[in-house]
């Protein structure tokens, strides 16, 4: 479980002993021996696996099957032409004719559809209306963007015009001061 270390300095040495736990040294053991057989495999060993892996043609079954498939389109053998549908014991079994089962299948199938119907509509209305919502934005957006645009333009042709009007100020003053008044 433990190795001992020495090391060794100019002036002095150093025994040290080293811990490992059982449970990392095992493993390490387990390497070691499963290395020592990884390097004993043979052609033979091989060529057993491939006849093991030849010979399975289905995968094992992990869980056995506890309950039937649940198949309604399939019909049973020896059912009766009314069926009896189960029901808590305090209420008496009613017996349900075909028609009848088929008839709620068919307004359920139908409910359903128009369930869906209304769904994808209303998704197609949400759609519809926030496409609407973007659009309006995105006409807002380049409204806001002209005018910028626009104020920013009025901006630069005012600041030229203001340098201008500073630029002949001051020659009218150069002028001035050298005594050449105009």
């Amino acid at each position: 479980m433990a190795s001992i270390t020495n090391y060794q300095h100019k002036k002095f040495s150093v025994k040290t002993e080293e811990y490992q736990h059982k449970k990392f040294d095992s493993t390490k053991r387990k390497l070691n021996e499963i290395e020592k057989e990884e390097l004993t495999i043979t052609a033979d060993f091989i060529l057993q696996q491939a006849q093991k892996e030849k010979n399975t043609d289905l995968p094992q079954i992990k869980r056995k099957q506890t309950k039937a498939l649940f198949r309604p389109w399939e019909d049973k053998e020896g059912s009766n032409i009314n069926n009896v549908t189960k029901r808590p014991h305090s209420c008496p079994p009613t017996e349900v004719a075909p028609q009848e089962s088929n008839s709620k299948r068919r307004r359920n199938t139908g409910s359903a559809l128009m369930r869906r119907r209304q769904q994808l509509k209303q998704q197609q209305a949400e759609q519809w209306l926030r496409q609407q919502q973007y659009i309006a934005y995105h006409q807002q957006q380049q409204q806001y963007n002209a005018a910028v645009m626009e104020q920013t333009m009025r901006n630069s042709v005012y600041l030229a015009y203001l340098q201008q009007l500073a630029q002949q100020q001051r020659q009218q003053q150069q002028l001035f001061v050298f005594g050449l008044q105009h």
